[in-house]
């Protein structure tokens, strides 16, 4: 059985800058894939922020995205592992009085009243032209948000509501400051590695890979423990360098320039 090379890729400090420009270009990849490797991102941005990307590209394996709630296959998503309905109504309900709320969808933000939209694209600025209405006019592929975004009508500060909300909202969602106002929730225990082997199951029913895996993240680490081949890019963490399986690249653009003339040969 003939084996194929997968890439996965890592966005942030892996193949996007900090000023969210590629530093790849767009026929690096394409020639890859035009060579028979199959190429994926793993991210955690969320569909509002990366089907750009992964369209313009046309990444052609199972992309990982926000974190490994959904995969992206030939047009379709397939869920791992998103907010359950009964626990997002369960934190909605549980928030909506004391707190101002925005629930991000494949498709933009939606907001529960007109105040929280203004502070948040007051605070955020080109985040608020993804805002597109009330949950009410929601209209999409999922029927419960990617991440919802939280802030204190009192206006306290997010480290402060940060440790009320963790035990108020604990077996249903992981927290995080997001600025110095705003709480992010995410659903619980999320990680890359799982989604991975969602798509590792999925795609070797019928063939065989070779999986390798570009990132610079603490939280990949547990992503690349499961592929063949590891690459911790760039500046990446010291604890993601040390890996056994895991060899350190400086300039990823080269380095796959470099494998792109192997093929060839």
């Amino acid at each position: 059985m003939n084996v194929k090379k997968v890439l996965y890729f890592d966005v942030d400090g892996t193949i996007v800058s900090n000023e969210d420009k590629l530093l790849v270009e767009e026929k690096v990849f394409r020639r890859l894939m035009q060579d028979g490797v199959l190429t994926a991102v793993a991210t955690g941005r969320t569909p509002l922020h990366i089907m750009r990307l992964v369209n313009k590209i046309g990444f052609n394996f199972y992309n990982i995205i926000a974190d490994g709630q959904v995969l992206f296959y030939q047009g379709n998503y397939i869920v791992n592992k998103m907010f359950g309905k009964t626990d997002y109504i369960h934190i909605a309900n549980l928030l909506k009085e004391e707190y101002y709320i925005i629930c991000e969808y494949e498709n933009g933000y939606f907001y529960f009243d007109k105040m929280a939209s203004r502070i948040f694209g007051h605070v955020f600025g080109s985040e608020k032209n993804y805002i597109v209405g009330g949950v009410e006019k929601y209209t999409g592929l999922f029927n419960v948000p990617f991440r919802i975004f939280v802030a204190s009508k009192q206006y306290q500060k997010s480290e402060i509501i940060k440790k009320k909300i963790d035990l108020e909202l604990t077996g249903f969602a992981d927290v995080f400051c997001y600025g110095d106002l705003w709480l992010e929730l995410r659903p619980q225990n999320l990680n890359k590695r799982d989604a991975f082997l969602l798509a590792k199951k999925l795609s070797e029913q019928k063939e065989k890979y070779e999986y390798s895996y570009f990132a610079d993240g603490k939280n990949d680490i547990l992503m690349m423990q499961e592929v063949d081949c590891g690459f911790a890019v760039g500046d990446a963490a010291e604890e993601l360098i040390c890996l056994r399986k895991c060899q350190y690249i400086e300039n990823i653009s080269l380095y796959l320039k470099l494998v792109q003339k192997d093929l060839e040969k």
